[in-house]
């Protein structure tokens, strides 16, 4: 496949978030030009002998928009899951097959350094031209090169009003005494870390040494339950049993959670929010590398964009399925916050290989103090 873009690069961007997200995307402000239209592409290899494998978070891209693309040309997709963002480096580090993958914004460098990822020949996918000019040609791959913007999304504070004294409000919240250690964290190291940070007034990719000493102090004080791996129905449980008073989660889970607990809050925290946002990418180990171009080509039509926002409830980076994604208005400003929900909002960035290294110390020390040291949460009746 080609190395070369095929859209002239719009200047490379953090992505740090300012204020800029009402429920429709104001983009015009930003000054990005758009990419001209791609062309067709040309004829295809034929199917691939065997199923093509998707790797991707469970309850992410519904099994029956795989099924809608095997009618349509007759590839099977066979759907895998993983469950932390570390599992799902480490399966493409080691050469796991797999054709098509969905990974998190901070692991794509690491990926392209390590030649675990194949460059993308974008006349292949002439629906790369839905996605929004904000999402595209960042840091982490500038070009869109390796990868593709898929979803993105907020991270907040998610509580049961009538179990909390005082409804939490900042990321320094979760550090009173109050909640008595009953703190749901999903076992996500750049979230926790990246919050502890922010509750801190430094930012949540800083490579400080000191900030990060200071954090890595900060966070063994916190009295948290274990971090638990991800599941899409962890959440509420957690909530549903009370083993948790009060929650870090990213927005999808509060909604599927308050399924069913109605009365579950959501805060976005006053420090500032933490955005999260993922991209598909074709593995170097892919076995079928253009049926994986026609799976993505498919993934980015608007209507079958709209449809995984839908069912996900997760945003997406493509700006021409905006207005097909019909849900409650509720539901719409949550999943598309207003621009003054996100001041001071961060994206998790990339760090430096120094830095990571740093980051995953201060991790496995948390672990291990969650696992020798951390209190019992309370038996006691949840404080009204």
């Amino acid at each position: 496949m080609s190395d070369e873009p095929v859209c002239t690069p719009t200047p490379v961007r953090p992505f740090r978030l300012p204020t800029w997200l009402p429920i429709l995307f104001v983009l015009a402000a930003w000054g990005f030009s758009r990419c001209a239209p791609l062309p067709t592409p040309t004829t295809l290899s034929p199917a691939p002998a065997a199923s093509l494998i998707l790797l991707d978070w469970e309850d992410d891209v519904p099994p029956e928009i795989l099924q809608g693309f095997t009618a349509e040309t007759g590839i099977p997709v066979e759907l895998r899951h993983y469950y932390t963002v570390e599992e799902a480096r480490q399966r493409l580090l080691e050469g796991e097959p797999c054709d098509l993958a969905i990974i998190s914004n901070e692991q794509v460098p690491a990926l392209i350094r390590a030649e675990r990822l194949l460059p993308l020949d974008l006349t292949r996918v002439p629906n790369f031209r839905y996605i929004a000019p904000a999402f595209r040609d960042l840091v982490i791959d500038p070009g869109n090169r390796y990868s593709v913007p898929y979803s993105w999304g907020t991270t907040g504070l998610v509580y049961r009003p009538e179990r909390v004294p005082q409804p939490p409000q900042r990321w320094a919240d979760l550090w009173e005494p109050a909640y008595g250690g009953r703190i749901f964290l999903w076992d996500d190291p750049r979230t926790v870390i990246g919050l502890t940070l922010k509750a801190l007034g430094y930012s949540a990719n800083t490579a400080d040494l000191q900030a990060l000493q200071i954090a890595a102090l900060k966070l063994r004080q916190l009295a948290a339950l274990p971090p638990v791996p991800y599941q899409p129905e962890a959440l509420g449980e957690a909530l549903r049993q009370e083993q948790a008073w009060v929650a870090v989660a990213w927005v999808g889970d509060y909604i599927l959670a308050r399924q069913a607990l109605p009365d579950l809050v959501y805060a976005l925290p006053a420090e500032g929010t933490l955005l999260w946002m993922e991209h598909y990418v074709i593995p170097r180990g892919a076995r079928y590398p253009e049926a994986a171009l026609r799976l993505l080509n498919y993934l980015l039509r608007p209507e079958i964009s709209a449809q995984i926002t839908t069912r996900s409830l997760w945003a997406t980076a493509n700006e021409a399925s905006w207005s097909q994604v019909h849900l409650e208005p509720e539901l719409q400003a949550l999943i598309f916050p207003p621009a003054e929900a996100l001041s001071n909002a961060e994206l998790t960035l990339p760090l430096s290989p120094e830095a990571e290294m740093t980051y995953n110390q201060i991790w496995e020390q948390f672990l291990r103090d969650r696992s020798t040291s951390a209190p019992t949460p309370s038996a006691s009746p949840a404080p009204r």
